[in-house]
């Protein structure tokens, strides 16, 4: 066999080729007659294994796994359900009580504050008495010294709490806002 368009040196090098593939055919065939050998005992072991499986499948195996009745099932769910209701309940709880908590330190800090601020307004109503008192004296004193009349006295010193009274609100209101 010659292939065209070639060279005569290519043409002897296919023919070499040629005759050495003869010779792996004859080693092909050798390891063919092997693997044939080794397949028929595969084959064999394959039956063999074949009918094991055929015995064993003819033979009834109990199954370990227990087959629940539907009442085992639905008892079985129904504990399923209960705990996880309990989780929901105690997340729920949970989540209450952490609310109460911080409703409760909410609640302490306004009280620590209304206190601070009840303390602070009698501190100053306290300094404002004792500022009245301090000129209600004085005035006592003056008038004295000056032939005041029980009257005049009267009217000065209730223009004074007047006064006082309307700063004293002003002071709330803005202490409040």
């Amino acid at each position: 066999m010659q292939v065209t368009n070639t060279t005569q040196n290519q043409n002897t090098l296919i023919t070499k080729n040629m005759s050495s593939q003869i010779t792996l055919s004859q080693q092909e065939i050798m390891l063919v007659k092997e693997f044939l050998d080794k397949v028929g005992s595969l084959d064999r072991a394959i039956a063999m294994n074949s009918e094991e499986i055929a015995l064993l499948k003819a033979t009834p195996v109990k199954s370990k796994k227990k087959v629940m009745t539907d009442e085992e099932k639905a008892e079985k769910l129904r504990i399923k359900q209960e705990k996880a209701d309990a989780k929901e309940a105690k997340k729920l709880a949970a989540a209450q009580a952490k609310a109460a908590k911080a409703k409760a330190k909410k609640d302490r800090k306004f009280f620590l504050d209304v206190v601070k601020q009840v303390e602070k307004n009698s501190i100053a109503a306290e300094k404002l008495g004792n500022k009245l008192a301090k000129k209600t004296i004085a005035l006592l004193k003056w008038a004295q010294a000056n032939d005041f009349e029980l009257e005049d006295i009267v009217n000065i010193l209730e223009s004074e709490i007047e006064a006082a009274r309307s700063d004293n609100n002003m002071v709330t209101i803005i202490d409040i806002a």
